[in-house]
């Protein structure tokens, strides 16, 4: 019976804590990554939300309408620059 492995056995001890560990950084990596993606978005994404064209992007992007972050020739677009163009032209239906 010297292969059975129990809860108590140093074995399974060991396995848990990588285990434990692998969780913790798995989570740290998910963590990482989502708080960079969630904070920019692609010029493609940002046309197809807004419903503009390469063309008006590009506008946005000389006039300084819209703040971007170049990286490797692909440009990037802080979601809150985009809220905030956004709010400052909200139109109120209401007169």
């Amino acid at each position: 019976m010297e292969n059975v492995i129990t809860r108590k056995s140093v074995i399974f001890m060991e396995m848990l804590a990588k285990i434990e560990k692998m969780e913790t950084e798995v989570v740290q990596m998910k963590d990482a990554n989502l708080s960079c993606v969630a904070k920019w978005l692609n010029g493609e994404a940002v046309m197809k939300k807004l419903g503009i064209s390469k063309r008006t992007l590009q506008n946005y992007r000389d006039s300084g309408t819209l703040p971007y972050s170049a990286v490797g020739g692909k440009f990037y677009y802080n979601i809150g620059d985009i809220e905030r163009l956004m709010t400052e032209n909200y139109i109120s239906g209401s007169k």
